[in-house]
C-alpha cells in the first residue's frame, strides 16, 4: 500500500489510479457524515475502481453491497481484513468491477440533475421557475 501526498492535475488522475486495485474511502460516521455521500467514492466508482468504505446511511442508499466493500463504522479490524484481502489476493475484485458501470449510471449527473430540478420546481411556484429543457452545461461530465 502506498500513500502519495501530492496534488495531481485533473487530467492525470485516471492514469495515476490505473494501477490501483481498490480505492480507500474511510469515514468517521457522525450524525452529519452518516447522511453525506463522499465525492471520492463517486469518483472511484465512475472510474471503475472498487472501493472499501464504511457502511453509512447515505453510502448504502446509493451503493449496493455487491458494488462496494463495506466495513462497519469504527471497526478498524474489519477495515484491516478487507485491505489484507485485497493485498493477499484472497478477495476477488472482478465481480465488483463488473457491477460498477451500473452504479456509475445510477450516479450520473444527468440522472441526478433531473431529480434535483424536479425537486426545485416542486418547491417553487411555477411562475417563478419556467420549464426550459434540461441541457448539459459545457464541460460537465455526463
Amino acid at each position: 500500500m502506498e500513500f502519495i501526498n501530492r496534488v495531481y492535475p485533473l487530467h492525470e488522475i485516471p492514469n495515476v489510479l490505473s494501477d490501483c486495485h481498490v480505492g480507500l474511502v474511510p469515514l468517521d460516521v457522525t450524525p452529519i457524515s452518516d447522511v453525506a455521500l463522499p465525492l471520492k467514492l463517486i469518483e472511484y466508482t465512475c472510474l471503475g475502481l472498487p472501493s472499501i468504505t464504511v457502511r453509512s446511511t447515505a453510502i448504502t442508499h446509493y451503493l449496493r453491497p455487491d458494488e462496494c466493500l463495506f466495513y462497519p463504522p469504527a471497526d478498524s479490524n474489519a477495515l484491516a481484513a478487507l485491505i489484507d484481502g485485497v493485498a493477499d489476493g484472497s478477495l476477488c475484485l472482478d465481480d465488483y468491477r463488473r457491477r460498477l458501470p451500473m452504479a456509475r449510471e445510477r450516479l450520473s449527473w444527468t440522472r441526478e440533475k433531473e431529480k434535483y430540478v424536479s425537486i426545485l420546481r416542486g418547491l417553487l411556484r411555477p411562475a417563478l421557475l419556467p420549464e426550459p429543457p434540461i441541457t448539459a452545461a459545457h464541460g460537465v461530465n455526463e
